[in-house]
């Protein structure tokens, strides 16, 4: 027996902080040894409390461990039978620490009453700091977390290289803490923490969103703050040491202010405390919490990756622009010489104006929200991407800490700033640090361009959950729905999914309805009740449910969630149909949208709206379709036949199109399944096409739904359509940027948008033929399914899934392609090959099977 760290718990190597009440997800993927039993044991103090004998090739399994009052250490002991031989390996993980609702939360006084009408002026940001001996243990935890970002210093080392620290959630409902092993930082004697705060989402700015959403008249806010708890365990028996209480230290950070939809500003001057407008106490006082319940965070933090130089600099009367010649979100760096001028100030835009100027409309989407002479802004002024910094003369590195920007050009202005100022300018993409899923490469340019915006768009907008773009940084259902399978694809998405349902159930409304957005900032566009986002939104929970089930093997998610669940169908079943069917915003995004009354309004709207209720009834007829629910079950079955009715009856028309026959209104009544004559719905859906002369104009729903409504003798139109470089078209989208954009016509939005990235799962299942299904066994298999048109010469690429690792590599040889497959032996493969083909060998390599294939073109 050896330990192994690869085996994970809930997705990580060694984790530290396991909820114990919670189904607890063990996987040994990584071991690439083949199986055909388990038996998967857990200790505690040496005593078995778990053990688990299974007859199977899955390497992962789920398990349930009784709760404990502090934290424990287990171990996890997995031995692999096959025929040849036996395998045992080892690892370890701790449970949550149960402990850390006894420290206090505690900030810097300061004003307690201070009003938000000051939030704009300069106001050092806090610094909490506790000294304390030390005699050397080893298993030392520090379980922590500030609101509303924070970063964590002992004995002057950063802990971690993660920033935006602090996972962002609806506060008032649960928090999520960090547990960091302190072994290698801790010395013998006297130690010191030092926690800095920052005000993340938890302290927002008054400005308003989209000049009107005020994001602290919704979220639960407060002044910044920290609770931690270092402790040891003895044994193991969790013995406490450190916690957040009055006796810490209060002293101020450099930070004047920090917001993350606008900037920072920074004095590395020294200045006593009375020179600021706003009161600095620094005396540490106990408070009152958010009131969230603590949970221990299970999601990968957010981190710096890719570092990017800038391509051109150009100097200007007041400033010197940068350009990037590629969209970033994340972190801007730069040293500025000693001897510089006073003051920076350095703003960032995603494009330039026709004078080749910073333009910032498709980044500021929102106004200042309060008027201030001393900082120079009034309730309308357009809240832009800056940051300020006051220099002391001496060389500084600035680098962003507590906020991101979203921008390809850069302008720092300073009066008689020049380059020779500057040195070490660079930029780094900041996003949640998931690991990579799928990688493809092929011959065609364009796809491997495409392939790869589609990935960076989608990291540029995860931080700790999924967001729309950087100017609303909003966590929207509907865009949840959209690329939820290429999410999955692409990334290892399994922990997050489950943080960001958990962030929709705690925003569930007392009617059942669930939130626009998650958290809940006050948007609820056409919502058919309070608080309660428009139906295409609301399709995320049992969306999430299905995807979170289906794809990592979690029947348990729906009875573990049942009671949300029969909440929000006994909801939607309350609506008459007449009144429910309008309560949408339809396919949104549509390259038909029109203007009507000063609203966008996306092609047949109306269909569109009604057939959203139709598919949640439909989504919730499949989750509970178990014996447990065959009282709702039957309720929402009558339903939809009542529903289906309506909806044929009052927008479908004799020659086979419903409403006016737009691309999105054939999507919806081909997902729904809602008319009778498919086929010829079908036909003239690949008619209106060719119409529209091969240009997908369907929103995010109809777009994300179209890659694989679209049969496999019909893939050619997608393939065109990616390829396509005339606008309208994704290719056109990118603009040498590298990302894709809100709208196909870049004046209407944000050029930093992964709402239409949906594409790259049907790279991934078409162009290198990985496609898993579930086959009504309960469990899944591969149907090989490549699209082969002649164009491409080669393909190359994988994706990894619960069993392993499927990995495809395949060339165009004459008339003739050789493909290599390879797929973990744990699952079974299907072929659905349109052309010819001959399986020319398998050959099972223990963990995996090798097929090579020859398809006659």
């Amino acid at each position: 027996m050896r330990r192994n760290d690869e085996i994970k718990v809930n997705s990580k190597q060694l984790n530290l902080a396991v909820k114990l009440s919670q189904t607890i997800t063990i996987d040994w993927k990584a071991l690439e040894i083949p199986q055909s039993s388990y038996m998967l044991v857990v200790l505690e103090n040496n005593s078995v409390i778990k053990e688990i004998v299974m007859e199977t090739d899955k390497p992962y399994a789920s398990i349930k461990l009784n709760k404990t009052d502090a934290r424990k250490q287990y171990k996890v002991i997995v031995t692999l039978k096959n025929k040849e031989e036996e395998k045992t390996f080892y690892t370890y993980f701790f449970s949550e620490n149960q402990r850390l609702t006894k420290a206090k939360w505690i900030t810097r006084q300061d004003n307690p009453i201070e009003k938000e009408l000051h939030y704009y002026k300069d106001k050092p940001n806090i610094l909490l700091e506790k000294s304390f001996n030390w005699n050397k243990k080893s298993n030392c935890f520090i379980d922590i977390v500030g609101l509303g970002y924070y970063s964590l210093r002992v004995n002057g080392q950063k802990i971690e290289s993660s920033y935006l620290t602090s996972d962002i959630t609806s506060y008032g409902k649960i928090v999520y803490y960090d547990t960091y092993r302190l072994d290698d930082y801790l010395l013998e004697g006297n130690n010191c923490l030092t926690v800095e705060l920052a005000n993340g989402w938890y302290n927002p700015a008054p400005l308003k969103l989209l000049t009107k959403y005020n994001f602290r008249q919704q979220l639960t806010v407060g002044k910044p703050m920290m609770i931690c708890q270092l402790s040891y365990l003895e044994g193991n028996n969790q013995v406490e040491i450190v916690e957040s209480d009055r006796t810490w230290e209060s002293k101020c950070g450099h930070y004047l202010f920090d917001n993350v939809f606008i900037g920072e500003r920074i004095d590395i001057r020294q200045r006593k405390l009375d020179s600021f407008s706003r009161t600095v106490n620094c005396r540490t006082v106990a408070v009152a919490g958010p009131g969230g319940i603590l949970e221990p965070s299970r999601i990968p933090k957010i981190k710096r990756t890719q570092l990017y130089q800038y391509k051109k600099i150009t100097q200007k009367n007041d400033g010197i622009l940068l350009d990037f010649e590629r969209m970033i979100t994340g972190h801007f760096s730069c040293l500025f010489k000693k001897h510089v001028v006073d003051k920076v100030t350095i703003y960032y835009s995603e494009e330039l104006n026709e004078v080749g100027e910073l333009d910032f409309r498709s980044s500021a989407n929102g106004v200042y929200g309060i008027d201030d002479s001393e900082v120079g802004i009034t309730e309308q002024t357009n809240a832009v991407q800056k940051d300020e910094i006051i220099l002391n003369k001496q060389d500084f590195k600035f680098e962003n800490q507590f906020t991101y920007h979203s921008f390809r050009y850069v302008y720092l202005k300073g009066a008689g700033l020049t380059a020779a100022h500057l040195k070490d300018i660079c930029a780094y993409d900041v996003h949640t640090d998931l690991d990579i899923n799928a990688n493809f490469e092929s011959s065609s340019h364009q796809l491997n361009l495409l392939y790869q915006s589609a990935n960076d768009t989608k990291l540029n907008n995860i931080h700790s959950y999924y967001e729309d773009c950087p100017r609303e940084r909003l966590g929207y259902g509907g865009d949840i729905v959209a690329l939820i399978e290429s999410q999955i694809k692409a990334f290892d998405s399994e922990q997050l999914l489950l943080k960001v349902l958990t962030d929709f159930l705690v925003e569930q409304t007392s009617s059942g309805g669930i939130t626009q957005t998650a958290p809940y900032i006050g948007i609820q566009t056409h919502g058919p009740s309070d608080k309660a986002g428009s139906l295409g939104w609301q399709l995320v929970l049992p969306t999430l449910i299905q995807y979170i089930k289906n794809s990592y093997y979690q029947p348990h998610i729906i009875e573990e969630n049942s009671d949300a669940l029969l909440k929000h169908v006994n909801y939607l079943l309350s609506f008459d149909y007449d009144y429910v069917k309008y309560c949408c915003l339809g396919d949104w995004g549509s390259i038909d949208t029109e203007i009507i009354e000063g609203k966008e309004t996306p092609p047949d709207k109306e269909f569109c709206s009604a057939v959203m209720y139709y598919l949640l009834l439909k989504g919730y007829s499949d989750l509970l379709a178990g014996d447990l629910y065959q009282k709702i079950h039957k309720k929402i079955e009558l339903k939809l036949k009542d529903v289906k009715e309506k909806i044929v009856i009052d927008y479908y028309n004799d020659e086979g199109y419903f409403q006016t026959g737009s691309q999105s209104s054939y999507i919806f009544a081909l997902k729904s399944g809602i008319a009778e004559n498919n086929k010829e719905i079908y036909a003239n859906f690949l008619a209106k096409i060719k119409q529209d002369k091969g240009v997908f104009r369907a929103g995010i729903f109809g777009m994300s739904w179209m890659y694989s409504i679209l049969k496999q003798t019909d893939s050619q139109l997608i393939y065109s359509w990616l390829v396509r470089e005339p606008a309208p078209s994704l290719l056109s989208m990118l603009d040498n940027s590298g990302i894709i954009s809100e709208y196909f016509e870049p004046s209407l939005g944000s050029l930093n948008h992964a709402m239409f990235t949906s594409y790259s799962s049907w790279i991934i299942e078409k162009i290198l033929g990985i496609t898993i299904n579930n086959n009504g066994l309960g469990e899944r298999e591969l149907s090989f399914s490549p699209f082969f048109n002649g164009e491409l010469t080669f393909a190359k690429g994988g994706v990894t899934i619960p069993e392993g690792r499927i990995k495809v590599d395949w060339k165009k040889e004459k008339e003739t392609y050789t493909i290599h497959l390879v797929a973990p032996a744990s699952i079974n493969v299907t072929f659905d090959i349109d052309q010819s083909f001959e399986i020319v060998s398998t050959l099972e390599d223990g963990f995996s099977k090798k097929i090579q294939i020859v398809v006659m073109n």
